[in-house]
């Protein structure tokens, strides 16, 4: 009989989901880590592990390290024991940070947990524009190489990637115009000081509205319902754009043992089918995307790979 509960005994010992006073996973609050400052990564953030906590047990606590477009926040994180009580927040971004050599880290770096929203990307003309539809965007591009402006946010991120994406599908040569934020190249294009705009719906969405600017394409792989009269850039033949999306999601340390991940997934999982979640989804007019384990790794893993070589070979 001492065997028996000997032999119990270590097995409880040694499961890793069993934190300290033999409690399992989680038994006390988890850190949200928010590799940003306040704005609409931060609300993201914070909105989804609101309501991730409910289907946790245990309360999420924000905690912002803002610095080095992600580097500090994901540090941090990786400076913490690998036993889910530190989860950090995920964006297109680090991939894009990860693929230009701006993060000195690696996709294997970090374990992602899974997404939970995402935003479309769009190509946009001011409404006097000749490019009527993206086939007169192209027309003219191969028409004129080079001689085309095509302006979005930053360097070597999610428009400047997207940009060069198309550009090497449509085999064309254009230029890509880098503006501090989206505000600015919006002023840029209503200005007719650019053909084309790179954006996310929201920075338009209310010019779309009055008519002072038309969206020649999305990138998402079916219609928007948003937009249902805009096309696809796939749909329109260019096969390379496939649901090119600026996503949102929770990474944690590898090496985070598999009971206490498959525990975070259920979490993950039920919060995202909430329906105070997909009410939040439908109200910002986010794109729900939904991936899992492994499901994510592999996306993700193809994600920074393919922005590896679009920003090393880009045009």
């Amino acid at each position: 009989m001492f065997a028996v509960f000997a032999v119990l005994f270590a097995g409880l010992a040694v499961s890793p989901s069993m934190a300290a006073g033999g409690d399992t996973f989680p038994n006390r609050p988890v850190t949200l880590v928010i590799p940003y400052g306040l704005g609409s990564g931060d609300h993201e953030a914070r909105t989804f592990g609101r309501i991730m906590e409910k289907h946790l047990g245990e309360t999420m606590v924000p905690s912002n390290h803002e610095g080095g477009s992600g580097a500090i926040g994901i540090s941090f994180l990786l400076a913490q024991p690998a036993d889910g009580y530190a989860v950090s927040f995920m964006s297109a971004t680090i991939a894009f940070g990860m693929a230009s050599g701006n993060l000195k880290f690696a996709a294997t770096d970090i374990q992602p947990l899974g997404t939970f929203n995402a935003d479309y990307l769009c190509f946009a003309v001011e409404k006097d524009s000749p490019f009527k539809t993206l086939d007169d965007m192209v027309k003219f591009a191969k028409e004129k190489p080079g001689y085309m402006n095509v302006g979005g946010t930053n360097v070597n991120g999610a428009h400047h990637v997207f940009a060069n994406l198309f550009f090497k599908d449509a085999d064309i040569k254009a230029q890509y115009i880098p503006y501090n934020g989206s505000n600015q190249t919006l002023v840029a294009l209503l200005g007719k000081n650019l053909d084309v705009m790179v954006t996310s719906p929201s920075t338009i969405r209310q010019h779309v509205a009055v008519g002072d600017i038309r969206i020649l394409a999305v990138s998402t792989s079916a219609r928007v319902k948003e937009f249902p009269e805009v096309p696809t850039c796939k749909e329109l033949g260019y096969e390379a754009i496939d649901d090119f999306l600026n996503f949102r999601g929770y990474f944690v340390k590898p090496g985070t043992p598999e009971d206490v991940l498959k525990v975070l997934d259920e979490a993950f999982k039920k919060a995202y089918h909430d329906p105070e979640y997909q009410a939040f989804i439908e109200k910002e007019q986010l794109v729900p995307f939904y991936k899992g384990r492994p499901e994510v790794g592999e996306y993700f893993n193809k994600f920074v790979a393919q922005a590896e070589e679009l920003i090393k070979g880009g045009k």
